[in-house]
């Protein structure tokens, strides 16, 4: 009977904190370049799939950001938390008991992007052509 009562709680706390998919939706946007900082019209919604080690564009629901976007994009994930106890130092009071998962991409072109995505919120930054395209908004 012990053995079993390990392995649940062993198979408990082995399960991702992320696990199926999300809408992110856009709030505000801009472009960093040259030094200075410019807020931007664009606007983007899409669907994505989650799993335990990689995060994947599944539907583009609408987009106007500069560039081309496609579904498929596949973000590895580099880390999971909760903003809980000493892990709550690095997370803004307001975010504290969020889950955050931050994934990164880097494409063939030498473009790096960052995605973080919590429970109520998602931040994005794209390194591309001397600009880090930045962007904020929410979890639906």
């Amino acid at each position: 009977m012990k053995k079993i009562a390990v392995f649940f709680i062993i198979l408990f706390v082995a399960s991702p904190v992320f696990a199926g998919s999300v809408t992110l939706n856009s709030i505000s946007s801009g472009v960093f370049e040259d030094g200075e900082f410019r807020t931007t019209r664009d606007s983007f919604k899409g669907r994505y799939n989650i799993d335990e080690d990689k995060v994947v564009l599944a539907e583009i629901i609408s987009n106007d950001r500069e560039g081309s976007f496609e579904t498929g994009i596949e973000y590895e994930v580099i880390g999971t938390m909760v903003g809980k106890g000493l892990s709550s130092i690095t997370v803004p009071i307001e975010k504290h008991g969020e889950e955050i998962m931050t994934c990164i991409r880097e494409d063939r072109f030498g473009q790096a992007e960052v995605l973080i995505i919590g429970t109520t919120f998602y931040q994005y930054c794209k390194s591309s052509g001397g600009k880090f395209y930045l962007e904020y908004g929410e979890v639906l």
